[in-house]
């Protein structure tokens, strides 16, 4: 007698093949459904006096290996502008030299140096920060994915 669960299937034809690939897809899917999430959350926490470092973040395409026996599928969110990282963990105290200029907020005017004693920055952290919502939200992401591989396993497609 089959039990209730297996809707009369056998195991082996529960986790066949057919199962198999259709969980390989699902891991995929929420591979490139989190990076996806990310990109645009840290887009979204990223300042935008012009918005241009904010359009700058992207994805890499998921990538399939092994890392310690296991089947590790994994997508990259970066960003290639030569300031986000200092955006995104801010900078220390520091001295910039070299002929700069900048607006004196006080007058006005514009204002020649040789060097600038650089106060710092705090990070904004929109890299972190994307990571946090989607783990906090990764239920919320995984659920349409859960169904349709639920779907596809049912009706043996």
């Amino acid at each position: 007698m089959p039990l209730e669960w297996t809707s009369g299937r056998t195991l082996t034809g529960l986790f066949g093949e057919r199962a198999q690939n259709a969980t390989r897809d699902l891991v995929y899917e929420l591979a490139e459904a989190a990076a996806e999430r990310m990109r645009d959350l840290a887009r979204e926490f990223t300042p935008k006096d012009s918005g241009e470092l904010a359009s700058q973040w992207e994805v890499t395409p998921v990538r399939v290996g092994v890392q310690d026996a296991l089947v590790v599928y994994e997508a990259t969110v970066f960003n290639e502008s030569p300031i986000a990282h200092l955006i995104e963990y801010g900078t220390d105290p520091h001295v910039i030299e070299g002929g700069q200029s900048f607006t004196d907020p006080a007058s006005g005017q514009r204002v020649f140096v040789h060097e600038i004693e650089h106060p710092g920055t705090r990070g904004i952290f929109m890299l972190i920060n994307a990571a946090a919502w989607v783990e906090a939200d990764l239920e919320r992401l995984l659920g349409p994915l859960v169904r349709r591989w639920a779907v596809r396993i049912e009706r043996g497609r």
